[in-house]
C-alpha cells in the first residue's frame, strides 16, 4: 500500500501545527465521512510505517468523558516525506496544549464548509507563514486564517492569538501595540485622503483574541476594553468553543 495524496496532505499538516490529534485529522481531511473507519485505517498505517508518531493522549475538559484523542507528531517518514534535510530529532515528547487549542480553531474553521457556503481559502500556522514583518515590526499570530463566503463574496481575514489564561496584562498589551503599529505602518490601507482609519478597512485581518476557558474569558476582555480604545475596532475577543460563528455574517 502506498501513501495518499491525502495522507500526504495529512502528514504536512502535522509538520505545520507540530501535533494533531485524531479527532482535528477528521475535520481537516475525513470530514466528508460519515464514519471514522478509515481515518483510523489511514493513522494506523502511517503510524506502523513511522510516518506519524503518537505522543499521548489529550487532556479531557472536566465534562468529557472517557479517555483522551490521541495526539500525533512526525516520524522520520514523515520527515522525510515534508522534504526536511536534517537528521530526525522527534519534534516533542509531551501534548503540548497551546497547539491543540490553536489546531480547534483550525478545526472549527474547517467544519464551517460542510453546508458548502463557507471555504477555507488560506491559512498559516505559527511554523510557516503565519509570522509577518511589517516595517520595522514583526507579528507573531498563532494561527492566520481566510475564510470565503460563498453567498456574499466577502471574505474574512483573521490573526488568531489563543489565550489558556497564562499571560498577564502586560503581554496582551505588549501584543496589541504591536498590532496597532503594524496597522498604522500600512500605507497601502490609507483612505483617499492619506488618513489611517480603521473602519472599512477590511483587508486588514482582524485579530481575535481567543480565550480557552470560559474562566478565564472575562479577565481578557477586560485586559483588551480597557487599552487604547480608539484602536477597538482592530480587535475581537471570544470564546475558542464559538469561535468562528460570532465572527461571521449570516
Amino acid at each position: 500500500m502506498q501513501l495518499t495524496s491525502r495522507d500526504r496532505s495529512l502528514i504536512r499538516a502535522v509538520a505545520r501545527f507540530g501535533q494533531l490529534d485524531s479527532g482535528h485529522v477528521m475535520d481537516i481531511f475525513f470530514s466528508d465521512l460519515a464514519s471514522s473507519t478509515q481515518r483510523d485505517r489511514r493513522l494506523k498505517y502511517l503510524r506502523h510505517h513511522d510516518y506519524l508518531r503518537v505522543v499521548g493522549r489529550r487532556s479531557l475538559k472536566p465534562e468529557e468523558q472517557g479517555t483522551g484523542k490521541y495526539v500525533y507528531i512526525l516520524g522520520p517518514e514523515g520527515w522525510r516525506v515534508c522534504g526536511r534535510k536534517r537528521a530526525y530529532r522527534q519534534p516533542s515528547r509531551a501534548v503540548n496544549e497551546h497547539t491543540m487549542a490553536i489546531a480547534d480553531a483550525f478545526s472549527a474553521a474547517k467544519r464551517l464548509e460542510k453546508d458548502g457556503r463557507f471555504s477555507v481559502k488560506l491559512h498559516a500556522t505559527e511554523l510557516d507563514q503565519a509570522h509577518k514583518t511589517v516595517g520595522h515590526v514583526t507579528l507573531t499570530p498563532d494561527l492566520y486564517i481566510e475564510v470565503h463566503d460563498e453567498v456574499t463574496g466577502r471574505d474574512y481575514l483573521w490573526w488568531l492569538e489563543v489565550d489558556r489564561g497564562h499571560e498577564g496584562q502586560d503581554a496582551i498589551h505588549e501584543k496589541m501595540d504591536r498590532y496597532i503599529k503594524a496597522f498604522e505602518l500600512s500605507g497601502e490601507y490609507e483612505d483617499d485622503a492619506g488618513n489611517v482609519t480603521i473602519e472599512g478597512l477590511v483587508p486588514f485581518p482582524l485579530i481575535v483574541f481567543l480565550s480557552e476557558r470560559r474562566d478565564d474569558l472575562s479577565k481578557l476582555q477586560r485586559f483588551v476594553s480597557h487599552y487604547k480604545p480608539e484602536t477597538h475596532g482592530l480587535f475581537k475577543v471570544g470564546l475558542l468553543e464559538e469561535f468562528p460563528g460570532a465572527l461571521l455574517s449570516v
